[in-house]
């Protein structure tokens, strides 16, 4: 099974499969390597998002329905929330527990194929074929081309060093604080930083491996631990993505919150590409109070 971080993985993957079942994603990466298909896998909502923030060559995601925590639909709606139009990658849902409810629900959500499991190869390479083909069709129209997530990652990275570069320039010669990605508690840069949120959330990820995920329930954490993660990325943050981070229903996403901006940690504004949909992000102080807490670690 490819449990490979975004980061580390050898080859750029095409499909995803999310199952909290490790066996279930045993057989389905069995079915589909007999394809030239290349997959990863996760096993939760969170890693899935991170899959798909680093890897924009996903194209066809294949999520179970009923997952402990939050289910395949909060991870839908997180996906049409933070890919782009053009570059969403197609959605196959499969399901032990297919009724009518499941399958009308799961075809008002714009998915491709509705799979019932024990999902056979036949069906599922079928599956993954199809939406593979309608995936690139998308990008096609959109203008979009095979080499535009290594060209993004490297402008992105240009711009993170032309931005330290700058601020770096800006304390020498007038005697500013410092540099932003330097935190109070000593010379953090922001890979630096960055390295360490990594390391918490997958300290969290192991945790939740031998104990369960209720007994370490701590939804505003883990939206701060996210927030600042997208930050350090340079990507955005919607609150149905905070939502499948933190393993809680959307209701509860926006009470905790509401909580976060009452202490002056978080604030929600509009998308400048899509104004029906809020952005979360921290804020100055949200941002410094992170970066203090990084530091000591």
């Amino acid at each position: 099974m490819n449990t490979t971080p975004p980061s580390e993985a050898a080859s750029e993957p095409v499909a995803l499969l999310v199952d909290d079942d490790p066996d279930v994603l045993e057989e389905l990466l069995g079915c589909l390597a007999l394809t030239d298909v290349p997959c990863v896998s996760a096993r939760n909502g969170r890693d899935a998002l991170r899959w798909l923030q680093g890897h924009h060559g996903i194209l066809v995601v294949v999520v179970d329905l009923r997952m402990p925590e939050m289910d395949g639909f909060a991870l839908i709606r997180a996906i049409r929330d933070t890919a782009k139009e053009g570059a969403r990658p197609r959605i196959i849902v499969m399901s032990g527990y297919l009724d009518t409810d499941s399958a009308v629900t799961a075809l008002r959500h714009d998915v491709d194929d509705v799979l019932s499991k024990p999902v056979s190869s036949a069906d599922l390479n079928a599956a993954v074929g199809r939406a593979i083909r309608r995936a690139r069709e998308d990008r096609e129209r959109s203008g979009f081309v095979e080499n535009v997530s290594s060209a993004m990652e490297q402008l992105r990275k240009q711009m993170l060093d032309m931005d330290r570069q700058l601020k770096a320039y800006g304390a020498a010669g007038h005697g500013d604080e410092g540099d932003a990605s330097v935190s109070e508690g000593g010379h953090l840069a922001n890979e630096e930083m960055l390295e360490r949120v990594s390391q918490v959330l997958e300290h969290q990820h192991r945790r939740l491996q031998y104990f369960p995920a209720d007994l370490f329930s701590d939804p505003a954490w883990d939206m701060l631990l996210d927030l600042m993660h997208n930050h350090l990325t340079g990507h955005a943050t919607y609150v149905s993505s905070l939502a499948v981070g933190a393993r809680v229903p959307l209701t509860t996403t926006s009470r905790y919150l509401e909580t976060l901006e009452r202490l002056g940690l978080t604030m929600r504004h509009q998308d400048p590409g899509d104004r029906r949909r809020l952005r979360v992000s921290l804020t100055d102080q949200g941002l410094k109070s992170m970066r203090a807490y990084l530091a000591s670690l």
